[in-house]
């Protein structure tokens, strides 16, 4: 009787720990006006937001395998291009890359959710309108301008929306999105993603397995002379190869 009194108040103080921290992470989202586009990177809400996705990793038994990290550049600040199949892509790839406090461009519906919509507002991360070509300028020209800065590593899905149907191939790369780096003289690391679209099916019953591939990095002297479009071409070809 005393062992099962002891697992009973073990699991209590655990919920408890869970409700309270559950309520610390939403009385300091209320103090970030939802929809307001933030130019100071806040370190203190990019630890609760990395706090927090440790937590879905935890809970959803997510094992990260990371291959070629080592070609990744130890000093500055880079432009992060990957392929993209799932909000996983995004939520774990902030978690790897927490050191180069590496942010996202994402879509701007990804701002609307609860509490966590309100933590990426704070940190910088960046919401694109697909739909406003203007909209799609300006977010692009913020991007150069952080690159050219040194607090934030800057990362964005040249396919421009999440790829549904992967196995089918990458979908057409927006090459615009090379040009921030290009300008910026920062270096862009080609990345792939496997399997990231099998967490949701997997969770609760099994645990999942993410592999992140570092498959080329371009150098700022290796893109002189180069158009967007020849950049793109070779990010993609890298991908391809990595991929299928």
């Amino acid at each position: 009787m005393l062992a099962l009194k002891i697992i009973g108040i073990v699991i209590l103080s655990i919920l408890g720990v869970i409700i309270l921290y559950g309520f610390f992470l939403w009385f300091i989202s209320i103090f970030v006006k939802k929809g307001k586009i933030y130019d100071k990177f806040s370190p203190f809400y990019y630890g609760a937001l990395q706090s927090v996705t440790f937590l879905i990793r935890f809970v959803a038994r997510i094992k990260i395998v990371k291959v070629g990290f080592e070609k990744i550049p130890k000093d500055g600040k880079f432009l992060l291009v990957c392929n993209h199949t799932s909000d996983f892509d995004s939520i774990l790839g902030w978690s790897m890359f927490r050191k180069k406090r590496l942010i996202f461009v994402s879509k701007q519906e990804n701002f609307s959710w609860p509490i966590f919509g309100r933590y990426l507002s704070k940190c910088t991360f960046l919401g694109i309108d697909r739909s406003d070509p203007k909209q799609s300028t300006k977010i692009l020209h913020r991007v150069q301008e952080m690159l050219s800065g040194d607090t934030n590593s800057v990362a964005i899905y040249p396919e421009g929306t999440r790829n549904k149907e992967p196995e089918k191939g990458l979908l057409p790369f927006h090459d615009g999105i090379f040009r921030p780096a290009m300008k910026a003289k920062r270096p862009i690391v080609v990345m792939t993603v496997r399997d990231a679209i099998k967490v949701k099916d997997n969770f609760p019953k099994r645990a999942s397995r993410v592999e992140f591939h570092i498959v080329d990095v371009i150098m700022p002297e290796e893109m002189e002379g180069e158009s967007t479009h020849s950049i793109s071409a070779r990010a993609r070809q890298k991908m391809e190869e990595d991929l299928y």
